[in-house]
C-alpha cells in the first residue's frame, strides 16, 4: 500500500505555545517515518524540525483528491481544504479556544490528553500525547534547594489575581519575555511559581528545573483534570495550601516524563496506521446523504474562504508577515492599500489579535 503524505494545519511557529510546537513536532516525526508530510497555513517554520511549508493551494488540490492526509487542531471550524481524509488532534478542550465542539463523523478524532476525551463529543480513535518540554533547556542538573531565591509569576491567557504574593518582588514571565533560552536558568533560581494560566505547559517546565508551580485555578480546568494529565500533579499545587505535596512529588516528575516519552513511539504508529486506512465508500455515501441546502452551505462557505486565503494578497502577507515578525502593519496596510475591508478585519483578527 502506498504510504499517503500529511498536510498539517498550523499558525506560524512560536515556542512560546506547546499545541503548536506539537503540530511542528508532529510534521517532523512523520517525515522521519517517510511519509511527506507539510505544515499549511503557516509562513514561519523552525529551521531544526522537517516542517516544511506548503501553500494552502496546493495542499487544497492535493487533499481533495486524497493524495494527502489533513491533520487539523480543534481550533480550525470545519475542513477550509476541502480534504477527503481529515484528521483531527484535539490539543485542548474543544470550543475553548475556538472552533466547533462536533465534527464531521468522517473524521479521525486523537485527542492528545485523556483529560480532553471527556469533552470531545466524536467517536475518538485514541489518544496521541507528543512530550513537547525542551529538555536541554528545562532541567534540574546541579542544582541546590538553597540556591533558590526567586519568586517567578505567569499569567498567559488568564487574569492577575492579587493577593498570593508581593508582586513587586516577583519577577513575571509573558509569552514574549524572556527568551524561551532563559526560562530555564530563571526557574533553577526560582523557589516558587505562580502560575494564572490553567492550560500552558510552562507549569511543568518550571518543575522539570525543580521548581514547583502553584496553580491559580481560573475556572477553565478543575484539579481533577490535572490529575488525569499524563504528567499528573507531580511538582504541582492546586492552590498555596497544596505546596508542601508539590516539593514532596516533583521528584517523581522527570522519571515520569521519561515514561511518556517511551510510549510515544507505540503512539505515533498507531496514529499513522489508523489514518492510512480509509472508508472511501462510507465518505462518499456521507456526503451523498447531506440535504441540498446543507451541502451548498458547506460548499459556500469553503468557497468563501479559499477566495480570501488562496487569493495572491493574503499568500504576499503571509509572507511579509513570516518575514517580517515585528512588523505587522506592512500586512494591514496592504489590504488597506487594496480597499480589501474583510481582509483587513481577517488580518488583524489573525495576525494581531494572536499576539
Amino acid at each position: 500500500m502506498n504510504k499517503i503524505g500529511y498536510c498539517i494545519w498550523a499558525p506560524d511557529f512560536v515556542k512560546s505555545s506547546a499545541g503548536i510546537r506539537a503540530l511542528y513536532i508532529l510534521c517532523d516525526q512523520l517525515n522521519s517515518m517517510g511519509y511527506d508530510s507539510h505544515v499549511v497555513f503557516s509562513s514561519k517554520t523552525p529551521a531544526n524540525l522537517s516542517a516544511p511549508l506548503m501553500s494552502l493551494k496546493k495542499a487544497s488540490s492535493l487533499a481533495k483528491s486524497g493524495k494527502k492526509i489533513v491533520v487539523y487542531p480543534e481550533t480550525v471550524p470545519g475542513n477550509p481544504l476541502d480534504a477527503k481524509y481529515v484528521v483531527r488532534w484535539v490539543l485542548n478542550i474543544p470550543g475553548l479556544l475556538g472552533g466547533t465542539r462536533i465534527y464531521n463523523p468522517n473524521e479521525k478524532v486523537f485527542y492528545y490528553s485523556e483529560v480532553f476525551k471527556p469533552y470531545i463529543c466524536n467517536k475518538t480513535e485514541g489518544k496521541l500525547y507528543l512530550p513537547t518540554v525542551e529538555e536541554d533547556i528545562f532541567h534540574n542538573n546541579d542544582v541546590k534547594a538553597s540556591e533558590r531565591n526567586l519568586t517567578v509569576f505567569y499569567v498567559g491567557k488568564s487574569t492577575f489575581k492579587p493577593g498570593y504574593f508581593e508582586k513587586n518582588k516577583a519577577l513575571e514571565i509573558t509569552r514574549t519575555f524572556p527568551e524561551k533560552s532563559s526560562l530555564g536558568p530563571i526557574f533553577r533560581q526560582a523557589s516558587v511559581f505562580y502560575c494564572f494560566d490553567n492550560s500552558s505547559i510552562i507549569c511543568y517546565e518550571a518543575a522539570m528545573c525543580g521548581c514547583p508551580t502553584i496553580i491559580i485555578p481560573d475556572g477553565t480546568q478543575t484539579r481533577e483534570d490535572y490529575e488525569k494529565l499524563e504528567l499528573g500533579m507531580n511538582g504541582i499545587a492546586w492552590g498555596p495550601e497544596e505546596l508542601p505535596s508539590a516539593v514532596e512529588s516533583i521528584k517523581n516528575l522527570k522519571p515520569k516524563y521519561d515514561q511518556i516519552k517511551a510510549n510515544f513511539g507505540n503512539e505515533i504508529e498507531y496514529f499513522v496506521k489508523s489514518t492510512q486506512e480509509w472508508d472511501d465508500e462510507k465518505i462518499d455515501s456521507y456526503i451523498a446523504s447531506l440535504p441540498t441546502d446543507l451541502l451548498e452551505t458547506r460548499n459556500q462557505k469553503i468557497k468563501e474562504f479559499q477566495e480570501l486565503y488562496f487569493s495572491t494578497s493574503f499568500t504576499l502577507a503571509k509572507n511579509l508577515q513570516g518575514k517580517y515578525p515585528n512588523i505587522i502593519e506592512i500586512s494591514f496596510l496592504f489590504a488597506f492599500a487594496l480597499k480589501k475591508i474583510s481582509f483587513m478585519k481577517k488580518i488583524m483578527y489573525k495576525f494581531i489579535g494572536r499576539k
